[in-house]
């Protein structure tokens, strides 16, 4: 799992975080 930080500042579990909540 590839924990990356998306543009607001979240970790999600996902390899292309662009904000999602």
């Amino acid at each position: 799992v590839q924990r990356r930080f998306s543009g607001s500042g979240e970790a999600t579990a996902t390899d292309g975080g662009g904000g999602r909540r």
